[in-house]
């Protein structure tokens, strides 16, 4: 009687079967876990930028605080953040010409809404501050204008049926880059 060790042919193949089969099942189910982990560490990301444009505005950074009739347009490429920044999203490269926050008087207080987006076509349009999470980030976001085109032209910015137009550039105390202007926009 011989000892024949290792596997058959058949064995073999029904190994790579379910081998296939199991990677079939997962690779997309960890795809999609990796770009939700990826879309909530943007959210997080645009949450510090936004944070500390809040706390700058506050503590009049930017000048005075905004009228009822102003909005204000804060690049986020003047933000130094405390954890550090190397101008990426979890997806490529910041777009910083189309990346700001935008800063509207509203009800008594402020509203501080997103527009960003990176080389990679993620981010977010309008988005208010307090409903950012993974899930606003999206894929494929087009329509953010540049917020420099709003410097000094005739580009009007329309928020909330309200249309604003560039009245002051404002400097910040802390800004990284001080060559780069806030926008105060007024309403028309």
């Amino acid at each position: 009687m011989r000892n024949r060790k290792g596997f058959t042919l058949i064995e073999v193949i029904a190994v790579i079967i379910i081998i296939g089969v199991m990677m079939l099942v997962a690779v997309p189910n960890v795809t999609s876990y990796i770009v939700g982990s990826r879309k909530s560490s943007f959210a997080t990301d645009v949450h510090a930028y936004i944070e500390t444009i809040r706390s700058e505005y506050e503590s009049r950074e930017y000048g005075p605080l905004l009228r009822d009739d102003e909005i204000m347009l804060v690049p986020i490429e003047i933000v130094v953040l405390e954890k550090g920044d190397a101008g990426k999203s979890p997806f490529g490269n910041y777009i910083y010409s189309k990346s700001y926050v935008v800063i509207v008087p509203e009800r008594g207080g402020y509203q501080f809404y997103a527009n960003v987006v990176d080389d990679a076509g993620y981010g977010v349009i309008q988005t208010p501050y307090n409903i950012l999470n993974g899930e606003a980030i999206q894929k494929n976001v087009t329509g953010i204008q540049s917020w420099n085109t709003y410097n000094g032209t005739n580009t009007t910015y329309n928020y909330n049926s309200r249309l604003y137009k560039w009245c002051e550039n404002r400097t910040s105390k802390s800004a990284k880059n001080d060559s780069v202007p806030i926008l105060l926009l007024c309403e028309e």
